[in-house]
C-alpha cells in the first residue's frame, strides 16, 4: 500500500495473466470550460422526454420492511 501512495503501481497476475491493478488513485481536476466545451455540443438524447417519465418519482426506503 505504500509502494502505491508513493505512485508504483502494482500489478497482480493470475496465472500470468494480468488481472489487476492497485496503484494511486487519480485525484479529480478542475477544467475549464474551454477545455470541456465540445462535450456539451451535438444533439441532445431524443428519447429523454420519454425515458424520464418512464422513472417512477415516488420516494421509498429500500431498507423498508
Amino acid at each position: 500500500m505504500r509502494a502505491a501512495e508513493g505512485g508504483e503501481v502494482i500489478e497482480v497476475t493470475v496465472s500470468g495473466r494480468v488481472a489487476a491493478q492497485l496503484g494511486p488513485v487519480e485525484r479529480g481536476q478542475w477544467r475549464r470550460y474551454d477545455d470541456v466545451r465540445e462535450l456539451w455540443h451535438g444533439p441532445g438524447d431524443s428519447d429523454w422526454s420519454v425515458d424520464r417519465d418512464r422513472v417512477d418519482q415516488g420516494l421509498h426506503d429500500p431498507f423498508a420492511r
